[in-house]
């Protein structure tokens, strides 16, 4: 068996995520979840993908129906580390915005820069 991947957050950006979305996108989102503690970076399309141009940001893919969700997450410091930083629901927009890149981006410092506000959790939330 390979290794284990642990998921963390920054603030709560994956709890808020959950709270905000359909309850058959948070199910699809967690099956990703699941997936990706299992396969780490070797996970691919359709379940992640790297973003272009970005600074080490990845974006975990749900869809469900019409609705599709992205949590965008970087490999920690720590090995076995994920860490999620950003989460955006893409109901009036088909794709990530620059914005939201940029915003992954300054949250993956912040975090960097004082891992206190980085924490894990569990991926079993109901609705």
């Amino acid at each position: 068996m390979g290794q284990r991947w642990t998921l963390y957050q920054f603030g709560m950006v994956v709890n808020d995520f959950c709270k905000a979305a359909d309850s058959d996108l948070w199910d699809a989102m967690e099956a990703r979840l699941a997936t990706l503690m299992e396969v780490g970076n070797l996970a691919r399309m359709p379940v992640s993908e790297r973003i272009v141009d970005s600074d080490g940001i990845f974006a975990l893919r749900a869809n469900a129906d019409n609705l599709q969700g992205r949590l965008l997450y970087f490999f920690g410091p720590i090995p076995g580390q994920i860490i999620f930083v950003h989460a955006v629901d893409l109901k009036r927009q088909r794709k990530l915005s620059s914005a939201d890149i940029r915003q992954a981006e300054r949250n993956k410092k912040l975090a960097l820069a004082d891992l206190r506000g980085v924490h894990a959790f569990r991926v079993d939330y109901t609705h």
